[in-house]
């Protein structure tokens, strides 16, 4: 599906102040407060007919699904600074420079490359040839092994002052408003899904969790491991695979919204039954790309804007 032909869902937050004044029946003139400094603060209330505010209006965090078919791309953007986790397949590339610059991004300050697999690293190269990048890509060290990791990690050697690092678990980073904080790492790991960097991302006592490929195995060793897994929102590991999204994980997550990326009509099934029914039982509100586009949550003042229902 072209990109001119997706439904890209954004969702728009607007207020005003409203201040009430009280009249008398008998008099035509507006009472004031003797001190306008100590006027009563009134609830802002949204109207229908303020702008659509964009990621530099009264928005602290931007968090983009981006429709890339089957794989996964998401764009996070904070006061300016963005981080892109991923970038589809091979012939998803342009499009995900072109969103990226629709967003304004100049510039990538972090780069995530969860784990080696072409859906998810194919389309970093337009990405790098595009795009400064100002930190080291961040990626496992379980290598990919097919021709299109090849062609990544040739692109990466390429961007002046950039290399890979793999971050300890535990190791935060900022974002704007932001922090970015490292969950897995996949150390240790010989299958690339179970290798995934797994990453949350938390502005205003909000969070978005997004977990790569990995399967049931990986999410049961992190709620073993007491990681620190409560989101409020979840890009659905795997793309909704039967193998991930087990009832233990999506417990700990407990998420309030869970967006799966996937392409229509894929060969592996996505999303599974299986995994769908686990994710409704969270009573989250789910949307996907296929039906969806992609899906944009604004993180304002404590409170994530959700996409609109169809």
């Amino acid at each position: 599906m072209k990109k001119s032909s997706r439904n890209i869902i954004t969702i728009g937050i607007a207020s005003i102040l409203i201040v009430g004044s009280l009249f008398t029946l008998s008099q035509c003139a507006p009472l004031q407060p003797s001190n306008p400094a100590q006027a009563p603060t009134q609830a802002t209330q949204p109207s229908i007919d303020s702008p659509t505010p964009t990621h530099t209006e009264a928005i602290d965090m931007e968090v983009s699904v981006i429709d890339v078919g089957q794989g996964d791309s998401i764009l996070v953007m904070s006061e300016g600074r963005s981080l892109l986790v991923d970038a589809g397949d091979r012939s998803s590339g342009d499009e995900v420079v072109a969103y990226l610059r629709e967003q304004g991004v100049e510039s990538i300050d972090y780069i995530v490359a969860t784990h080696g697999d072409a859906d998810h690293i194919g389309g970093m190269v337009e990405v790098l040839e595009t795009f400064d990048v100002t930190h080291d890509i961040i990626a496992p060290e379980l290598a990919g092994t097919t021709a299109t990791y090849q062609n990544f990690a040739a692109a990466v050697e390429r961007e002046p002052g950039v290399g890979f690092t793999t971050p300890s678990v535990g190791t935060s980073y900022s974002l704007g408003d932001a922090t970015i904080q490292i969950i897995a790492n996949g150390e240790g790991e010989k299958d690339t899904n179970d290798s995934s960097i797994v990453l949350r991302v938390v502005c205003g006592g909000k969070s978005a969790l997004l977990p790569g490929d990995i399967p049931e195995r990986v999410e049961l060793q992190l709620v073993a491991a007491n990681a620190p897994l409560d989101s409020d929102l979840l890009k659905a590991g795997h793309h909704g695979s039967k193998y991930s999204s087990s009832t233990i994980f999506l417990d700990a997550v407990s998420p309030d919204y869970v967006v799966i990326s996937y392409g229509a009509n894929n060969r592996y099934g996505h999303p599974a039954p299986e995994a769908l029914e686990r994710l409704r039982e969270t009573g989250a509100t789910l949307y996907d790309t296929v039906d969806d586009g992609t899906v944009v949550f604004l993180f304002s003042d404590g409170v994530i804007m959700p996409p609109k229902a169809a």
